[in-house]
């Protein structure tokens, strides 16, 4: 809809002559029809005072959206590229392919690219599959809970269902530590044999001293 469309339709919903508003507005109900057939296009000035006039924000005269709409139309783009960003992070975190991926949530590979591409905002019950297999939760995912309404309410009535599942924790950090091992072992095997020796020889080393071999608790999070 064009301004003058978003001005007519406001006017007749607060069942206001053009004459009337015009009036509020201080201007010649000449230049109100002018402003509705298109025929001109108000200043920002002249917005303010339909805007004041009918009782709505200028963006909602321009857009026929409220700030807040567009806002959260701004949020949910941010939230939508932050989410893909997330699932592809932690997919490849684990040394998984987005064929892998799909496989083990019975996802379609399609359905994981769409995700990590930010086409849209996955479905609710897509993000729930890949939380739970990848073991992360699922506010890390998603981000901002009011861009899944129906899982803030849900969260709430069910917060056990939503707990961290142990056994997917398990399995998720054995894949995390097999797929450094190969990346380990790939290095080490460019190494001479020379090299693999003073590569041994320091791995050795390093496991007596403890900062070395703590666990991170970061690791967990």
């Amino acid at each position: 809809m064009t301004t003058g469309q978003i001005i007519q339709k406001i006017r007749k919903e607060k069942k206001y002559t053009q004459k009337q508003l015009a009036e509020k507005c201080g201007m010649a109900t000449g230049t109100i029809q002018q402003y509705e057939l298109n025929k001109r296009e108000p200043r920002q000035e002249q917005l303010r005072k339909i805007a004041e006039a009918l009782n709505v924000s200028i963006d909602y005269l321009k857009t026929g959206k409220s700030s807040d709409e567009l806002w959260n139309e701004i949020m949910r783009d941010v939230y939508k590229s932050s989410i893909g960003d997330t699932i592809r992070e932690e997919r490849e975190k684990q040394g998984l392919t987005q064929k892998e991926l799909a496989e083990y949530t019975g996802l379609t590979e399609k359905a994981i690219k769409e995700c990590e591409g930010n086409k849209d905002l996955p479905p609710i019950e897509i993000i729930k599959s890949i939380a739970s297999f990848l073991a992360v939760n699922i506010e890390k995912i998603v981000g901002d809970l009011s861009l899944y309404p129906e899982l803030k309410e849900d969260m709430a009535q069910n917060p056990l269902s939503y707990a961290r599942n142990y056994s997917n924790f398990l399995e998720a950090c054995e894949r995390i530590t097999k797929t450094q091992e190969k990346f380990f072992l790939e290095d080490y095997r460019k190494l001479n044999g020379l090299g693999q020796s003073e590569a041994r020889k320091r791995v050795n080393e390093l496991t007596e001293i403890k900062k070395y071999t703590e666990i991170e608790d970061e690791f967990y999070e």
